[in-house]
């Protein structure tokens, strides 16, 4: 007989009144807060759990995703706990920590516009021994505009406050790491006045280690006209930092001789994607996933649309096709561990990134592979599962990349496919026509130039939502969203008239919970009917700001 919810919460609050450390009952008691979706509730249970097992991950994880939502107004220390906590444990995506820890950070300091030189002097005497804070520089990219303008007033505090010091402690040498380790993750997007530009002019070629520290918040230790010296500080951001910024791409240099590469096509548009992701590699990101484990042919027997007869076999071979710096490679390798992965992508240099992760995670069941999807049959392969995730709509013919990889899909085979919505993008398509009357190509001073115009667009203006994008906040992230040299944009009446040509049928569709919930209740039993999701969209244009993601089945 079922247990309803309030006699089992009142079992679980006995057993807990008992046993305060019992963590089953917590995590179930947690549960029943966010399936009543008190939020708050949730949080003070994983509060208190987190209080006595900081490690415990499923508790970190929910509890980061809850914190990650919150858009605090004033500086709360119990929150600064549980961001700690979170920010500690190395399996978490701290990325999604970002905002929320970026908002306190200004609470905290009290940062309402521009520093005295007192007031930079005093906070960054504070900066270097809070933990929290350099956890936040050197483990995510801020996505804040707030807070990016008070970031680059500390750093040129930093360079105009110790250009002349031979020597720093080792609190300090982590503070001039962590905006280094920031600055390589964001490419270093950000603007510099004329008086930093002038300091980084004098020390130039100065060989001390304090000199190239602060040189490393402004370019690549790698591009320093000297041999790195530092000298040991017992700082282990500066560790990091040489580690990040300096022998990893050099391994990324080996590594991306050592990948296999198909026939080039010769495609104009092709080379031009290619240059423009061996500049700025993407996506950018840090922490390896850590998926839960499922076998994907499960995931794909559970697809409304689906003919199952053609999966029978645990074991499935999946195409990757434009698979970037790895992060969906990666994360499907160790979702399913049985996957036969081949990765594809223009970049070079992307590949090494992600080939580098892999060998550092021992994921032998993925096969990197330098080329175009154009030229995709020169692998001599038919797959079970293609995905290509925001790449057919860079190319100079969406439909004839689609068509090639239709070609190497077995029959009976899954597509996961995700393209640009033109209802969507709209103030994407105003920012580059916007970026074109500007003659604005795409440097990394000119997108430096363009972002600052956003930054100071008032709040009312249509374009300053550019400033909400993660995308905005880093070189390659902004050229992706910005100043991409090619770009298509669909809508779902155009998808759905392509299928029958392409011999797909329509199987699945990712859709946001909350747009999934409403479509219900106007079109129930329609999921999979394009043409009635296009009568959403039209009156929620921003419902796939995050690109349509479709399943097919090749038929």
């Amino acid at each position: 007989m079922a247990i309803d919810l309030n006699t089992r919460f009142a079992q679980l609050q006995q057993q807990i009144d008992q046993s305060p450390r019992d963590i089953p009952a917590l995590m179930e008691m947690m549960q029943i807060f966010l399936h009543i979706n008190d939020d708050g509730k949730a949080m003070q249970v994983l509060s208190h759990l987190l209080g006595f097992a900081p490690d415990y991950l499923p508790a970190c994880q929910i509890m980061a995703q809850l914190l990650g939502q919150l858009n605090p107004h004033q500086y709360h220390p119990e929150l600064e706990k549980d961001l700690l906590i979170c920010w500690q444990q190395e399996a978490l995506d701290h990325q999604i920590l970002a905002q929320v820890t970026a908002q306190h950070l200004l609470n905290k300091y009290q940062v309402d516009g521009a520093l005295s030189a007192q007031q930079l002097i005093a906070q960054i005497n504070l900066l270097k021994t809070d933990t929290l804070f350099l956890r936040f520089l050197s483990r995510c990219i801020n996505i804040n505009s707030a807070c990016e303008q008070w970031l680059i007033q500390i750093r040129a505090g930093l360079l105009i406050e110790l250009f002349n010091e031979a020597n720093v402690d080792a609190g300090t040498g982590n503070l001039l790491a962590g905006f280094g380790l920031h600055a390589f993750a964001n490419e270093y997007v950000w603007q510099s006045g004329e008086q930093e530009r002038l300091v980084l002019e004098k020390i130039k070629y100065t060989k001390g280690s304090t000199q190239q520290l602060l040189a490393s918040m402004y370019a690549p230790l790698q591009q320093a006209d000297k041999p790195v010296q530092l000298a040991p500080l017992n700082a282990p951001l500066v560790e990091e930092l040489i580690q990040t910024t300096l022998h990893n791409p050099r391994q990324e240099l080996s590594f991306a001789a050592r990948i296999p590469a198909i026939a080039e096509t010769g495609n104009c548009i092709s080379r031009d994607v290619k240059q423009q992701y061996e500049t700025n590699p993407y996506p950018r990101w840090r922490t390896p996933p850590a998926p839960s484990r499922q076998t994907m042919v499960n995931i794909i027997r559970e697809l409304p649309g689906i003919d199952s007869s053609q999966f029978k076999s645990p074991q499935l071979k999946l195409l990757v096709a434009g698979c970037g710096t790895g992060y969906e490679p990666i994360d499907l390798a160790r979702m399913d561990p049985s996957l036969q992965i081949t990765a594809l992508d223009l970049s070079r240099t992307s590949l090494a990134y992600g080939y580098r992760i892999a060998q550092e995670l021992a994921l032998e069941n993925i096969q990197f592979f330098q080329g175009d999807i154009l030229g995709v049959e020169k692998l001599n392969q038919q797959f079970d599962l293609v995905n290509s995730t925001g790449v057919l709509h860079h190319m100079e013919n969406p439909e004839a990349g689609w068509q090639a990889l239709c070609a190497v899909t077995k029959p009976g085979g899954v597509m996961r496919i995700s393209l640009y919505s033109e209802l969507a993008r709209a103030r994407i398509v105003a920012a580059r026509t916007m970026i074109q009357q500007q003659n604005l190509a795409s440097s990394n001073e000119n997108i430096k130039q363009f972002r600052t115009q956003i930054f100071s667009l008032p709040p009312a203006h249509p374009l300053s939502q550019l400033a909400q994008s993660h995308d905005f906040y880093s070189t390659s992230g902004c050229r992706d969203l910005l100043f991409h040299v090619q770009e298509h944009r669909f809508t779902l009446l155009q998808i759905e008239s392509m299928l029958p040509s392409l011999g797909l049928a329509l199987i699945g569709f990712d859709v946001p919970p909350q747009a999934a919930a409403q479509f219900a209740q106007r079109y129930p039993d329609a999921l999979l009917d394009l043409t009635k999701w296009h009568e959403y969209e039209s009156r929620n244009p921003d419902t796939f700001s995050g690109m349509y993601q479709l399943w097919l089945q090749k038929r």
